[in-house]
């Protein structure tokens, strides 16, 4: 028996799925990053474009697991004109599925700038003459190797943030402080942007002079930092920036939430 190839039929159909039982809009990465929606009558709306019917089994499979008691399940043919609450649900699953990609972009930059701290920590060299003088490379000290194991620790730290914002265990933390640490990783992001702007346009233009004995070494640095670190910098503060903006400000009755195990019923 053939079965449809959905992967040519231009884009999938919306599937709204109603439970009996409240679920937060915490859920929606649970379910895919559906649109997770509850009503005062407790039961809740999981809504958004499925891409194919093995998807649309898998969601009902985690409704099952959740002992959540199914109402009705629709399907709204992609080919027909999306109007009202159809058309709210697929722009809910872009913001979402921006969101998510958002969160594992500030994750992979957050992960992948802990390395080479890590590197220089436990006393590697390569690539640190890119970002600091070849004096100071030379005579490493400890709290130097300190130093770096602490930045290094702090970027793993700002990876599992980004990913909780992302992954089902994140709904254990208060959605209040991933926001917040969000902000900060970008606030702490855009400054460095705007130190090394600073730092160097104004040796640069001539507004703050370099010694002339230092110029050859300020020069070789400028080169690393305007063509490597400042882009690099720069999109990790829109990763963070993104992720952060995206972030749904966090419900008065949160608190706590449940683990997926346990829904609440009515």
């Amino acid at each position: 028996m053939s079965r449809p190839d959905n992967a040519t039929q231009g884009p999938p159909d919306v599937y709204e799925i109603r439970v009996r039982g409240v679920l937060d809009t915490s859920w929606s990465a649970w379910f895919d990053g559906l649109e997770v929606t509850s009503d005062q009558s407790g039961r809740t709306r999981i809504a958004g474009p499925v891409v194919d019917q093995a998807a649309l089994h898998g969601l009902l499979t985690k409704v099952r697991d959740l002992r959540l008691p199914l109402v009705s399940v629709r399907c709204f043919n992609a080919d027909e004109e999306p109007t009202g609450e159809v058309s709210m649900t697929r722009a809910s699953h872009r913001q979402t599925r921006a969101a998510v990609v958002a969160g594992y972009a500030a994750a992979a930059w957050a992960l992948l700038f802990a390395v080479p701290h890590l590197y220089w920590g436990v006393g590697g060299v390569v690539g640190l003459d890119t970002a600091l003088n070849r004096e100071i490379v030379a005579h490493r000290s400890g709290w130097f190797l300190a130093l770096n194991w602490g930045i290094g620790l702090f970027c793993l730290a700002g990876g599992l943030v980004a990913l909780a914002t992302v992954r089902t265990w994140g709904r254990r933390l208060p959605a209040r402080l991933l926001r917040g640490l969000a902000w900060l990783g970008f606030v702490l992001l855009a400054a460095r942007v705007l130190d090394i702007y600073v730092e160097f346009g104004l040796g640069l233009t001539g507004i703050r002079p370099v010694p002339a004995d230092q110029r050859d070494e300020y020069l070789r640095l400028a080169r690393w930092f305007l063509f490597l670190w400042l882009p690099w910098f720069t999109l990790g503060a829109v990763a963070w920036g993104a992720l952060a903006s995206r972030l749904p400000r966090p419900m008065p009755p949160r608190g706590n939430a449940p683990p997926p195990a346990v829904p609440h019923h009515r």
